[in-house]
């Protein structure tokens, strides 16, 4: 360690000072704040390390590179150092090449040659794949797994020939392929593996970090990863012999081993005789292999040697971050009936680098990624979807192994979004709730206003109300739900004759009454009420002391007649009119409004539970709409009673109808506490 003179602790000091006064974190607004699928996650050390170098000015592999490359090393558990280079595709492209190196010939091994077969899969990014054929070898695609996105060991183990040398493959998205099983049946065959960890930093199969079974493995280190150097990556080797044909082949294919600014490392600079080179000559320019320049800069290894020490708490949040998405995703209805879910691999602990979901059949993912997009979502396909189908494949020789049905399927239907560290449940709970919001309205099939003021005005405009009918006659055939307005603007008189002229028109319209209308009902009101129901009108009360008065004086209640949609309500203002009885709504239940102790929105979640044990559904799919400090505690409540439930707190008021639409009873919030379930057992033989 340098001794730190007082310059530099007052640069160093300053620094860390300026990273505290600007690095703000930004308040989240929903559909205002971008969420990035990927974003680096850095702080005031990782910025004076950066600083702590640049005082160096040592401007190649240096003091930090060396201790970059011996943690990471020991954190994969490997006996030689890692070995850093520039890029994770740059690593790729080196850990491929060695396989072809003449200095693998050293060590009794043959390398690749053209035409050589490399076992690999299609579903990738396309500098897993580019290396191969840019070493003139064939790759041979097999198809890959849609629980996991990784190719099965047996499907690799078939695509065997007399040809294959090699196999190259990634942990998809941070999920690890079986690659213990791999590496025994190379060693088997005598076969390379090469493991593509660049999403995969932290993943263990079986305990085991990926990136410690392959003969090299490969890591990027780009913004976007597990930890970031700006660009970067490495290469791990099985052995140090392993490790110096990638380092020559980093370093130009030069034969020599001196780190940058030593020299004679091998005490006989000028005694060696490769080639056909005069005897002597200098072996710091000897070149024993067709290689690059592909080092990192120790500025960028400052910054790798910060991040790594907070890589533990990136991995455990990108797991939380999963996992919440993974529990938000198969606890609603309507995503776990519209999306399928990558699993784990067996015996594998992933590192996840995102959250890939599989859109099931009848879900547009083109319309689903630009309307997340347009909601400040960011999404990514799973990169090239099919490499063989890519315009840059074209006339490239390969082979396929059975078909690519698997790989085809991804490529038209899947995507991933993010579950960096810097996600927050407000972020998750928004994207959850945006996809929802989406899945509702694409499915809806109509696009007209039917919220209940739309037909009031149309009604108040003096347009009559054969209007109305002819405009709910007119919605029939694609409209599966609609709302009309019977008691806030109209008295009962007025609501109950609305209702009739619907029933002629061949609707049937459950009238709810406000208790202040019945706490005292008026004998004129009684009047009105049994003339109407003699002309057909249906009246449902939710209060059971105000339905025993109707009763006694003689207006007809609806008790068990079979109602397809209708609203319980504290203090009810609205009914749900089913245009069609066969229709299927989306919501069992729904709730709109505050989330807070006044409002008791947890009541919902009661009967939700209720309907479970009185009903032979076993699935009672819930909405809750609104915004409250008992969000996160309603969460809770309803994984613990296993219901499904939709929560939407960023909700417009279109996307309100919407979901009110499609539900068999909803509820609102009201300051009456006294509601209990007999206005629920008054219509449960007719709901289900």
């Amino acid at each position: 360690m340098l001794k730190v003179d007082p310059a530099r602790e007052t640069v160093l000091a300053a620094a860390k000072a300026f990273y505290e006064q600007t690095a703000k974190p930004q308040p989240f607004k929903p559909g205002e704040t971008y969420i990035p699928v990927t974003v680096k996650s850095v702080d005031g050390a990782d910025l004076t390390s950066l600083v702590d170098s640049c005082l160096d000015m040592w401007f190649t592999a240096g003091r930090h590179a060396n201790e970059f490359e011996k943690k990471l090393g020991e954190r994969f558990k490997r006996p030689a150092d890692a070995l850093l280079v520039n890029s994770g595709s740059s690593a790729n492209l080196v850990a491929a090449s060695s396989l072809g190196s003449p200095l693998l010939a050293q060590g009794g091994n043959k390398p690749l040659a053209k035409g050589d077969e490399v076992i690999t899969v299609a579903a990738s990014f396309p500098t897993t794949v580019n290396p191969i054929v840019q070493n003139g070898w064939v790759p041979v695609f097999v198809d890959v797994d849609l629980n996991t996105l990784n190719a099965l060991p047996e499907a690799v183990m078939a695509a065997k020939s007399k040809k294959t040398r090699a196999v190259m493959l990634a942990h998809t998205l941070g999920n690890p392929f079986r690659a213990d099983l791999l590496a025994e049946w190379c060693r088997k065959e005598n076969l390379y593996l090469i493991e593509d960890c660049c999403d995969a930093l932290g993943s263990t199969i079986d305990g085991a970090p990926v990136g410690s079974f392959g003969d090299f493995a490969t890591l990027s280190f780009y913004p976007a990863h597990h930890i970031t150097t700006g660009e970067g990556g490495a290469v791990l080797a099985r052995d140090a012999r392993l490790r110096r044909v990638a380092e020559s082949m980093r370093d130009w294919g030069r034969d020599c081993w001196c780190e940058p600014g030593k020299d004679n490392t091998c005490k006989k600079r000028f005694g060696w005789e490769l080639g056909e080179l005069p005897p002597g000559y200098d072996h710091k320019y000897t070149y024993s292999s067709l290689g690059y320049n592909l080092k990192m800069t120790d500025m960028q290894a400052a910054l790798g040697v910060s991040q790594l020490a907070r890589v533990d708490s990136f991995i455990e949040a990108r797991r939380k971050n999963w996992k919440l998405l993974c529990d938000g995703m198969r606890s609603s209805p309507r995503l776990s009936q519209s999306f399928s879910i990558v699993e784990p691999t067996s015996g594998t602990n992933p590192s996840w680098f995102g959250f890939p979901i599989h859109c099931e059949q009848g879900i547009e993912r083109t319309k689903l990624v630009a309307f997340l997009e347009e909601k400040k979502i960011g999404t990514r396909l799973l990169f090239a979807g099919n490499l063989t189908r890519q315009p840059a494949y074209k006339g490239v020789e390969h082979r396929i192994v059975g078909n690519l049905n698997n790989t085809d399927d991804i490529m038209r239907r899947s995507f991933w979004l993010g579950v960096h560290p810097l996600l927050d449940q407000a972020r998750i709970t928004y994207m959850l709730e945006v996809q929802c919001h989406w899945v509702v309205r694409s499915t809806l099939g109509y696009t007209r206003d039917l919220s209940p003021n739309h037909h009031f005005h149309m009604i108040k405009r003096s347009q009559g109300l054969r209007r109305i009918i002819h405009e709910v006659r007119s919605l029939r055939p694609i409209v599966k739900r609609h709302h009309v307005d019977l008691l806030r603007f109209h008295s009962v008189h007025a609501g109950a004759a609305t209702a009739v002229m619907l029933r002629a028109a061949g609707i049937r319209v459950p009238l709810l009454f406000q208790h202040h209308y019945l706490e005292e009902p008026t004998k004129k009101y009684l009047v009105r009420l049994k003339r109407l129901a003699k002309l057909g009108a249906q009246f449902v009360c939710p209060s059971q002391s105000a339905s025993n008065e109707l009763v006694a004086a003689g207006v007809p209640l609806t008790q068990t007649s079979v109602i397809p949609s209708m609203l319980f309500n504290w203090q009810p203002e609205y009914a749900n009119i089913a245009l069609s009885p066969n229709s299927a709504p989306d919501y069992d239940l729904v709730y709109v409004g505050a989330l807070t102790a006044r409002k008791r929105p947890e009541f919902l979640l009661n009967v939700a539970a209720e309907l479970q044990k009185r009903t032979s559904r076993r699935r009672i799919e819930v909405a809750i709409v609104g915004q409250g400090d008992l969000l996160e505690e309603l969460q809770k409540k309803a994984a613990a009673a296993g219901l499904l439930v939709d929560f939407f707190t960023s909700c417009s008021e279109k996307m309100k109808w919407d979901i009110l639409r499609r539900s068999r009873i909803f509820f609102t919030a009201s300051e009456h506490e006294g509601f209990g379930y007999a206005p629920l057992e008054a219509a449960l033989g007719g709901l289900w």
